[in-house]
């Protein structure tokens, strides 16, 4: 899975990513992009930063004119040079979490960079990245591609995000086991329920549900409903064309999740189990 962050500027993109990889608790390959600030406090340009904390600038402030990008300068080789190898050695250890911030303009201008972001998307182990808000035409092969799960952060989401992802990318290996169907239902998924604002409900997807159907800890009971071995209770619910009915809190917005009514793990399970 792909997980591909995407907003204007300025919305927390990078923050999120740094919240991420910081809790994350296997190994994390990757670069990060950061404004390089002048002496009197001015955007000078951007450094790339990988994960043992090496530096190097790749956008420098230029005059506008031939070769200038949106005022600064990009130093392709050094793209070339230092964040492709990077990549390459995420490439090179498939259980690493390999994270980007960010897939842009200014790194699109390399063509080792994307060529490398291809091998990127084919690989099976889990990304995180975040990538320009606008569709760039460079950038419709990985917000489309198969296995890409496109997120939009807002500042309604943001303080949230974290968690949910930590969840998706710690339950890669309970993906991985999953049908293409299924696999392509819980992409499907997550991204409706993080529109929709069941952020607590895209958690439970990963940490409860993914598990369930794993250990096949569901069962059709001959009335027709499912009971689910949950991880501290056993549940029992049923699906319509209504819509579904549990009996935990989460769906009926007691408890930890008063006022707030989301899909929860005993439902989303039924549903990957029936892909």
């Amino acid at each position: 899975m792909k997980i591909l962050l995407t907003a204007p500027p300025g919305t927390g993109k990078s923050t999120i990513i740094d919240a991420v990889v910081a809790a994350y608790p296997g190994p994390a390959l990757g670069i990060v992009a950061r404004e390089e600030l002048d002496e009197t406090g001015e955007r000078a340009g951007f450094v790339s930063v990988d994960s043992r904390s090496q530096r190097r600038q790749f956008m420098f402030r230029a005059k506008e004119g031939p070769g200038a990008f949106h005022g600064f300068e990009v130093d392709i080789p050094v793209i070339d040079d230092f964040v492709v190898p990077e990549l390459e050695r995420g490439l090179s250890t498939p259980e690493a979490l390999l994270y980007i911030d960010e897939i842009g303009r200014a790194q699109a201008l390399s063509t080792r960079f994307l060529e490398t972001l291809e091998r990127v998307f084919d690989r099976t182990g889990p990304t995180l990245a975040s990538i320009v808000y606008e569709e760039e035409p460079w950038s419709l092969r990985f917000r489309r591609h198969p296995q890409t799960v496109l997120i939009e952060i807002s500042r309604a989401n943001r303080e949230s995000m974290p968690a949910v992802l930590l969840a998706a990318l710690n339950a890669h290996h309970l993906y991985l086991a999953l049908s293409g169907s299924q696999k392509a239902f819980v992409r499907r998924k997550l991204s409706e329920l993080v529109q929709s604002g069941h952020l607590a409900g895209a958690v439970k997807l990963f940490n409860n549900a993914l598990l369930y159907v794993k250990e096949k800890r569901i069962e059709q009971t001959a009335s027709g409903r499912f009971a689910i071995e949950g991880k501290t209770a056993r549940h029992v619910m049923a699906i319509d064309e209504g819509g579904f009915v549990c009996d935990c809190d989460l769906s009926n917005g007691r408890g930890d999740f008063a006022g707030s009514p989301q899909p929860c793990s005993h439902y989303l399970s039924v549903l990957i189990e029936k892909h």
